[in-house]
């Protein structure tokens, strides 16, 4: 469900129910019509989603900001998490709650990689610290395939 408005410009866009952008579908070469990208859609409250994370082994959003609660299976000595499938531009907050040292994170299959600044890549993004309650990752979208690692507070390896 969208409401569509009009700019002051003139042009024609639409809102949809929580207020995002919703940008009118885009045609490839053939013709074909693409999918919207989520980038067009965090201007509204997706864009301050926040999901309460207690299972290891669960699929993070990627989207919005996950917070991996110290209550339950996070807070096992070293859980693990899948990341969703990456969105081109959109940003991806991950708050540790849990007071374990190590942490990993791994796309939802092998052809989704993080890279570091220095262009090291791969498939699995590894967090340790000797505490890692309060740390935060912040990741963007470079594709759909890649996670770029835009900052941390925990030491990170790649691999």
């Amino acid at each position: 469900m969208f409401t569509q408005r009009t700019s002051l410009h003139g042009r024609k866009f639409g809102l949809s129910s929580t207020g995002g952008l919703i940008t009118p579908p885009e045609k490839d070469s053939t013709g074909s019509t693409l999918p919207h990208t989520m980038a067009a859609q965090m201007w509204g409250e997706g864009m301050h989603a926040v999901h309460v994370m207690s299972t290891i082994n669960s699929t993070l959003t990627n989207f919005g900001t996950s917070v991996l609660d110290s209550t339950g299976s996070t807070s096992s000595s070293a859980p693990t998490f899948e990341m969703g499938r990456p969105e081109q531009g959109v940003h991806k907050y991950v708050h540790i709650g849990a007071s374990s040292s190590e942490l990993t994170l791994g796309g939802t299959s092998t052809a989704i990689v993080f890279q570091s600044t220095n262009d090291g890549a791969g498939s699995t993004l590894f967090c340790s610290a000797v505490n890692l309650s309060g740390k935060v990752i912040h990741l963007i979208g470079a594709s759909t395939a890649r996670w770029i690692l835009a900052g941390s507070t925990a030491a990170i390896t790649i691999g």
